[in-house]
């Protein structure tokens, strides 16, 4: 990721948004004793710090990362300690395809031909320091980035829990949730977008909004044969583009509507005004 290009645009004035998505193990970032519930973890992660025109309606390519990472390099004992899962199941696998001898770089994603060039590192090892420099810089540049996740919960969480494996390591505490930067959810969007068109014009209310729903409904080629941090997240801003094209000729979202203004103040629940070039 370009460190030095990502500064530069902040200083010049600009608003970032910072799309991110992760590919995990399950559901739970963090153990439960009494339900024998293990910690679940990230194998794959996307961060792609963005920057928004709204004349053309699009999002422009800044810096990118994407990393796959293998949490069970480290020593059983320390698996246990943490109580972490030590193995990835099938049907999760049948999701992302992300397998232990892929992550090994000894095989290819399952129903992929893509294979790493050399093995995945812990989090701890390399995105930890990215994710770190992320925080520093949300706080010198405070509500300056848009951290922006198709059901932003979910990622936080997870990110929070690694975080928090990583510093408790060097006896400090630290929380992902505590960067100055506003979130803003599609997902929660995309139910409002939901709302309006039915009671407003008397559009059908689909039951569900997950990423592939939204696919067919806004009509995105992206080709994926599987979920992936990076695929993902490229059409999930393929499917904010199209939303915000629409509503753009929709007088329901004059920028007087409660809906559509929101500034980079708050927590984006219900809708999205991004700050322009």
């Amino acid at each position: 990721m370009d460190f030095e290009k990502i500064e530069k645009e902040l200083i010049n004035g600009k608003v970032l948004y910072l799309f991110c998505d992760t590919e995990t193990t399950g559901v739970e970032p963090y153990p439960n004793s009494r339900s024998n519930w293990k910690r679940d973890r990230i194998l794959d992660i996307y961060l792609g710090f963005y920057t928004y025109n709204k004349s053309t309606k699009k999002f422009s390519l800044i810096s990118e990362f994407h990393n796959y990472i293998n949490p069970f390099k480290a020593k059983r004992e320390e698996l246990e300690k943490i109580q972490s899962v030590d193995k990835i199941g099938d049907d999760t696998v049948s999701v992302h395809g992300i397998t232990k001898n892929f992550l090994e770089g000894s095989a290819p994603l399952k129903g992929s031909d893509f294979k790493l060039s050399t093995p995945a590192k812990q989090f701890k090892e390399h995105t930890f320091k990215l994710l770190n420099y992320i925080y520093n810089l949300s706080n010198k540049h405070p509500m300056k980035i848009v951290f922006v996740a198709y059901n932003s919960d979910f990622d936080i969480k997870f990110i929070d829990s690694e975080m928090e494996l990583v510093y408790n390591e060097k006896k400090e505490l630290c929380s992902f949730l505590q960067i100055n930067m506003p979130v803003w959810d599609p997902y929660k969007f995309a139910k409002k977008i939901n709302k309006i068109n039915q009671k407003y014009y008397g559009k059908k209310k689909f039951t569900s909004l997950n990423l592939d729903a939204l696919k067919k409904i806004y009509n995105i080629n992206t080709p994926r044969q599987i979920h992936g941090a990076k695929v993902d997240t490229l059409i999930m801003i393929d499917i904010i583009e199209k939303i915000l094209l629409e509503i753009n000729h929709d007088p329901l979202f004059k920028p007087t509507n409660h809906i559509y203004n929101l500034t980079p103040g708050c927590e984006f629940k219900t809708g999205f005004n991004p700050k322009t070039e």
